[in-house]
């Protein structure tokens, strides 16, 4: 997807799937995929996809299909992940320091 270059999609041929794990905090409901196809023409619903220029939405998993040159189709569902927060994430909070560490009871 266009500014997540660093979650690239993990495709499954034989099943016709692509899953994409995005990072915490993202929006899902605007993404612009960037995609290569041997096809002609690939399209969401009716509407032709360019790829890293449209829009869709990727709160339920979205359906592309593939147009090749004879005229076959192929039917891939992409489905976007949006990472969870760690549950750690503000474990440092309650860190304090006297000769060694301990756990602050008070923060939470």
């Amino acid at each position: 997807f266009v500014g997540f270059t660093a979650s690239p999609g993990v495709i499954n041929e034989a099943a016709k799937t692509i899953a994409v794990t995005l990072p915490t905090g993202t929006n899902v409901t605007t993404l612009i995929a960037a995609f290569t196809t041997t096809g002609t023409v690939a399209k969401v619903g009716a509407a032709v996809q360019t790829s890293t220029a449209t829009i869709n939405n990727f709160t339920a998993p979205v359906l592309y299909t593939v147009t090749a040159a004879d005229g076959s189709t192929a039917t891939y569902t992409v489905t976007v992940t949006v990472n969870t927060p760690s549950p750690l994430r503000n474990v440092t909070r309650g860190l304090k320091y006297d000769g060694q560490y301990s756990m602050d009871e008070e923060s939470n």
